[in-house]
């Protein structure tokens, strides 16, 4: 039994399903084009605007897997849910990284910087950590009402 209710699942080919599918297509096919272009406008690959953008990028791709097998019910959804959270994570934090190695261009301040990186790291682990707990938390005790369907809602 999954967090999701019936109604939010694929029940036939409705206008609907084709949103979920076209969106999720368009996404699929731009982090396809961005991850072509990516190494071909870089120098420097070793850099952490390369990594980052890199990372956040390929997170498309576990994201768009777990939901498409999520919402079309093919596989288990403890399945579904790894993916898509692999996914999720490498979309959240790799772009906070994007973000953050560019923001040393408008701005001078090594102090405000390494504050900056260590909020995003700090975020990171207590943020995904505590979701992904009370999202598979959530599906374990899907039977009856528990303290997980109060954090997650």
């Amino acid at each position: 039994m999954s967090a999701i209710t019936g109604d939010q699942y694929y029940d036939g080919w409705d206008a609907k399903s084709i949103i979920v599918v076209t969106t999720a297509t368009v996404a699929v096919y731009n982090a396809f084009e961005l991850l072509l272009m990516i190494p071909s406008r870089f120098k420097e690959r070793r850099s952490l605007y390369f990594i980052s953008l890199t990372i956040a990028t390929l997170g498309v791709l576990p994201y768009f897997i777990g939901f498409v097998l999520e919402y079309f019910q093919l596989a288990t959804y403890w399945l579904d849910m790894t993916v898509s959270t692999i996914g999720w994570i490498c979309l959240i934090t790799g772009q906070s990284f994007v973000l953050y190695s560019r923001l040393g261009l408008i701005l001078n301040d090594a102090r405000i910087l390494r504050a900056v990186k260590w909020m995003i790291i700090i975020d990171a682990v207590v943020f995904h950590t505590s979701t992904t707990v009370v999202q598979y938390g959530k599906i374990a005790n899907s039977d009856h009402r528990t303290a997980f369907d109060d954090a997650l809602f």
